[in-house]
Order: C-alpha cells, then structure tokens, then sequence
C-alpha cells in the first residue's frame, strides 16, 4: 500500500480504516463458516479473532509507522463500538427483518450449523436454503455481545468500507479533496442502503460490494507495483466472497461487474492484468461458492439438486406476486421502471396507506419502499446530473458506465422496487465525477448534493423514529409483562427469544382466545397472524392511546378479513 496511492495522508488514512473495517467482515465470515466446516459453532471468540487478524494485516500492509497505523486501528475500533451501542438501543421494525433474518441469527448462536444440518429444523424455507453471509456476522456479534439488536452494526460497517475506499480510489484519479468530498458524499447518501443499516435486510450489501470493488479495480489498473497490485487483487477477492454468500442475486450481480471489468482490460489492452484478474476471479468463485459458501450453494445441491434453490427451478417460490403494487401489474419493463422513478402512488396492501398525497408518501417512506423508493427527488437529482454531465463535457467512460447501470434495471425484472437494484443512485456521482469541472463551485453541483443530504437526512429521521417509536412501545410492552403474563397467539421463536431476553412473562393461547380489539402483533402490526399480543387496559395511556387503538383497528381489519400477507421479499 505505498507507491499506488495518493500523497494525501487523509486520503491514505481513509483508505487503511475502510480496509480495516472490510477485513473485519470479511475474518469474521470466514472463521465462523470454516468454523461450520470443521463442526465448530459460532462462539465469543470469533469477533475478537477477527478483529486481531484484521489488524495484524493492515499493520503489515498499510506503509505507515506502526503507531499511526494503530491509531487509525484504535480510531476505527472506538467508532465501531460506538456505533454498536446505540444499534443496540434502536430495534428492528422491519417485518423480514424480525422474521427470519433474525431467527437465522439467533439459531447460529444457539448452536444451529447450517453446513452438516441444513434442512433437520423446521424452520423458514429462506433459513434453510438460502445465502446468509451478514445472518453469520451478525451471530458472531450476537455472541459477544449477547444483544440481537447490537449485531446490526455489521451493516455500518460494511458500510463505512464502502464510504472511505471509495475516497482514496477518487483522490488517486487525480481528483482535488473537495471533488472527492464532495463524489463521496453522493455515493454515500443512498436512502435505500442507509434506511436498511437500521435494520436486519441486507439488499443494501450489493451497492456497498460494488462500490468497494469498482474503487479497488480502479486502484488497480494504474498499479505498477505487482506487491501493492496483489494487495488489492486480495480486497476484490474478499468483498467478491462477501457478495457472493449475501444473497443469490448479489453473486450474479458482482460476477457481472467481474465481466465487465475483464471486458474493460481487453478493450483498452490491459493484457498483463489479465492472467491475475482470471486467476483471482477463480479464486473467488471457488471459496464464495464452495468453501465458505459450502452452506447453501454446495448443500442446496446435496439436497435439493438445485444450487439456486428455492429462487430457480421446478420448485421455485414465487415471492413477487403478492408484493408487486398495482400500478405495475401488466406493464413492460420499461414502464414499471419511468413508473416507479416518477410516482408515488401504491395500491399494494402492505403500501396501502400510501397515496397521491405527498405528506403521507413521506410518512410510509422506509426499508423497503416499493414505489420510487429512492424518493421523489431522485428524478429531478438524476436530471439535473445529466444536466451537470453535459455541461462539463462529461467523458464517454462515465456516460457508458451510466448506460449500463441503467440497462440493468430494463434486462431484469422487479425493475421497480429499489432495493433490488440500489446501484441506480451512484449515476449522478458517476456523472459529476466524470466532468471536466475540477472545482466545486458550480452551483448546480451544489444543489444536487443538497437535495441528496436532504434525501438522506430524511431517511435517517424516518427509520431512527421508527426505531425509537418502537423501543417506546417494546420498554411499556416489557415493564407491563414482567408483572403481567400476557396472552400471545403464534409465538415465534424470535419473540420467544426477546421475550425471555427481557424476562418477559406470558401465556400461549389460540389466536381464537385473544380479543381482537385488544391485539398487536409484536413487531409489525401489518403482518402475518403470528406473534399476535393482547393488551390490557393498563397498557394504555393519554398519550399511547389514540397511536395504539389505530393499532388494533388496522390489526383487527386484517385479521377479520384473513389477510395474511406473507411477505417474503428476498
């Protein structure tokens, strides 16, 4: 890490954190799934294993003295923790969130191994067979750290990776700090992937992978140095291993910027980097899918004949049809994608309070928005991008690699649901970045990067409010059954496990037996029959009355109509 990067000691600080951060991931998967491997359970000692491991090699790789490097080590490590202690205080509204992506946690650290009995539980189809890579860091904090809610962390730290390799890999183009300030700061300020950092969804992994990995293959070609030129062939692999144990689609996803990278360095004859990008690709492949992706790809085979089980196939479930709105149904490609950039309307169920009224389209915005869910500003943001593009003469490589982040989203299906493709949101950045303006004084770029903090800003208060909305309603639930058991219809095991988490008394009954007008659902009061709670009349207070009694109407309504609204959104 010497002569590829910039002078910059900021730059270059920057750049050893966000490594740092994305080692961390990156040990903590992959002692806990050799761990599988070997028959050992997650434990206490994977993240301390982890941490130690990342900073033995940032030590040893960052061309810095040994007491800098340790400040960066120390600096990075306290606004971790940090970080974790209010995630902590802050729980998971989300629905798939609190159903199996928790669950997935909680079973590991219980002593589940997915690797040696994958499908024995009767547990969620998703559990079983599906990609968990930030489902098993996520059980190595839980370990230490004893709180579910605290492992969510791991998606902040994902996350600064992805917000500070980027800075270094701008700077080393050539670029002045406040320029690179300033592209950073719009690659960062993506609502999809911040609203989800609160949560225990994962979509938002594909956007910080492939931010990381396209800043490393840009550090990459200029490299002359073959020691530093490994060094980062290294980061590709482990974000490329990341990505592939994420989620399904996210292995094809960061295999097509593989492609489009090794296309790159044949169009512009780049031929000695070819032997390694062929070699390393490899590498990745074999230890994403069958090393430490053995859980689920090779046991997908073993069991169900199908790497790609339950996404593809004779068997496949069809996790679309009951989340699609409306609006999109019977519409070409390209009309859900111009439909859900330019609307805010919804007459999906679980969006059904969204309207044209702009105030209550704010007042829904969160997770997993499926109708312009990076927000009614992103058009005008995406416009006057291209505006900026063509008026600093923007280069063709930024107008090609713009072109193809959109094509993406016209090839594939479900173009209209922005998790799905959260990549979308980097084309104004791409844009600016690719201007022949080197100044940040222009006011156009200014007031993109001020509708984009406001964007982000917004989406920060909405899920932080849910979040403290919800502990309010959790701490009053907790205080009343610790006196009081409770009748509960439905129990799942993640409730069970908060439930007893906090000393938490109650009685199992048959959802026959609650009074509906008295009902919520523990987490998510628009969801599926399960973890339904009866509430006492000294549950309710002046001011917790009206929000409640809204509550259990809306939970009433669904379940005198038998709406189940299963909403497995993978």
């Amino acid at each position: 890490m010497h002569k590829v990067y910039t002078e910059n000691i900021f730059s270059h600080k920057s750049f050893i954190a966000g490594v740092f951060c994305l080692y961390i991931v990156s040990f903590l998967f992959i002692t806990i799934t050799i761990g599988y491997l070997l028959g050992i359970s997650v434990s206490s000692l994977n993240l301390p294993l982890a941490v130690i491991l990342s900073s033995v090699l940032i030590i040893k790789q960052s061309g810095l003295n040994i007491r800098n490097t340790c400040l960066v080590i120390l600096e990075s490590i306290a606004g971790i923790t940090i970080i974790g202690f209010i995630m902590a205080f802050l729980p998971d509204f989300s629905s798939d969130g609190n159903y199996y992506h928790q669950e997935s946690v909680i079973l590991q650290v219980n002593g589940w191994n997915p690797v040696y009995s994958p499908t024995e539980l009767d547990i969620s189809i998703w559990i079983k067979h599906y990609a968990k890579a930030l489902e098993v860091t996520s059980a190595g904090i839980l370990a230490l750290t004893h709180n579910l809610e605290s492992s969510k962390v791991i998606n902040w730290i994902l996350y600064i990776a992805s917000v500070l390799i980027p800075y270094n890999a701008i700077r080393n183009l050539g670029w002045s700090r406040r320029k690179s300030i300033s592209v950073t700061i719009l690659l960062s300020c993506n609502p999809v992937v911040i609203g989800q950092l609160f949560t225990f969804f994962n979509d938002f992994a594909i956007y910080c992978e492939l931010v990381i990995l396209v800043s490393v293959f840009a550090l990459i070609v200029p490299s002359a140095d073959k020691k530093n030129s490994l060094y980062l062939w290294g980061i590709a692999v482990a974000i490329t291993i990341l990505a592939i144990n994420t989620k399904f689609t996210h292995f094809m996803f960061i295999g097509i910027a593989w492609i489009i990278f090794g296309i790159y360095l044949i169009i512009t004859r780049y031929y000695d980097l070819l032997k390694p990008y062929l070699a390393f690709g490899v590498i990745s492949v074999l230890l994403g899918a069958a090393v430490t992706g053995f859980h689920p790809y090779v046991t997908n085979i073993l069991t169900e004949r199908n790497i790609f089980y339950p996404l593809i196939g004779d068997k496949k479930v069809d996790i679309m049809s009951g989340n699609t709105p409306e609006i999109f149904k019977g519409k070409n490609r390209i009309e859900t994608f111009v439909i859900s950039l330019t609307s805010i309307k919804s007459t999906c169920d679980s969006e059904s309070k969204i309207s044209d009224d702009i105030l209550s389209y704010i007042s829904n915005y969160g997770y997993g928005t499926r109708v312009n869910g990076f927000s009614p500003l992103f058009i005008l943001i995406l416009a006057l991008s291209i505006a900026y593009g063509l008026k600093y003469s923007c280069n063709r490589r930024a107008w090609i690699l713009s072109g193809i982040l959109l094509l993406t989203c016209i090839v594939f299906e479900q173009n209209w649901w922005a998790r799905y493709f959260p990549w979308i949101w980097a084309i104004p950045a791409i844009l600016i970045l690719g201007s022949t303006e080197t100044t940040t004084k222009s006011k156009l770029l200014n007031l993109i990067i001020a509708l984009e903090i406001l964007v982000a800003t917004a989406s920060v208060v909405r899920m932080a409010g849910g979040c403290v909305s919800r502990k309010l309603f959790y701490d009053r639930l907790y205080e009343q059954m610790q006196k009081t058991p409770l009748k509960i219809a439905n129990r799942t095991a993640v409730v069970t496990y908060k439930l007893n988490h906090n000393n938490a008394l109650y009685i199992d009954v048959p959802i026959s037996q609650i009074d509906s007008l008295k009902a919520v659902s523990y987490y998510d009061y628009y969801s599926r029959h399960l973890d339904i709670i009866e509430l006492p009349d000294s549950f309710y207070t002046e001011i917790t009355r009206p929000i409640l009694l809204n509550k259990c109407m809306m939970l009433n309504k669904r379940l005198s109509s038998g709406s189940t609204n299963e909403r497995d959104s993978n």
